[in-house]
């Protein structure tokens, strides 16, 4: 399910190359849905494979690598937009083909993933006896006093991840008084945007020993991410 998600999930780029307004808007529906799967399954993989000392490092780890990506993808972005007013046609279909063929060969990587230990299976979970039972274990976990809670930085994550990536970033390339340069500052802020995420992920594999070790650790992270996104909300 997971590889064919994957493989679902490469439309998205290539409705780009098809310049049809359908297109885009049907890619973007199908990687939405596709992506919430593939998140939650990338989450119950990282944690099938961690212990409790080690999650926080290996989600540490796999943040740093995840952010690198939209470091370098971007400063490819920004020599390939430089002088350029418009996104021409060769340019964006340079872009598409590339980022399709890393996808392609992301996934080929996945064929590659070790299994899942039979002994850390047992221990994290318990099996369910079919997928009712699994989703009514989902809706008890939903509407328990702590999920309510944490929902609350959920909904302001996914409104902060909207304003960032669908609204300051294409606010940037159409605002006409930076002039020639605007598409090619889209790419310098993704570039800046990139490197505070692996900065800050690096800083989570340095420092999760002492994260665990206090009792309020993940909430004086969770409030240094808060207060650093309103500085940088103030800045905009």
């Amino acid at each position: 399910l997971v590889t064919m998600l994957l493989v679902v999930t490469r439309f998205y780029v290539l409705a780009f190359n098809i310049e049809e307004e359908w297109a885009i808007y049907l890619g973007a529906i199908v990687m939405g849905f596709s992506a919430a799967i593939l998140w939650t399954a990338e989450g119950k993989y990282l944690i099938l494979n961690s212990t409790p000392e080690t999650t926080s490092r290996n989600l540490g780890i796999f943040w740093f690598f995840y952010s690198s990506s939209e470091f370098y993808g971007n400063l490819v972005m920004y020599f390939q937009l430089e002088g350029k007013k418009l996104l021409d046609r060769e340019t964006r279909r340079l872009l598409v083909y590339a980022m399709t063929f890393i996808s392609l060969f992301a996934l080929f990587l996945f064929l590659f993933l070790r299994p899942i230990k039979k002994e850390n299976l047992n221990q994290n979970f318990q099996l369910e006896s079919g997928p009712i039972d699994a989703f009514k274990k989902t809706w008890s976990i939903f509407t328990s006093r702590d999920i309510r809670v944490l929902s609350i930085t959920f909904c302001y994550t996914g409104l902060a991840q909207a304003f960032a990536f669908g609204v300051y970033s294409p606010s940037i390339g159409f605002t006409l008084k930076f002039g020639n340069n605007a598409k090619q500052l889209v790419a310098l802020s993704g570039i800046f945007l990139g490197a505070g995420e692996m900065i800050c992920g690096g800083l989570q594999i340095l420092l999760s020993s002492r994260f665990r070790q206090h009792k309020y650790g993940r909430l004086w992270i969770i409030l240094l991410g808060f207060f650093l996104q309103i500085v940088a909300f103030i800045c905009v």
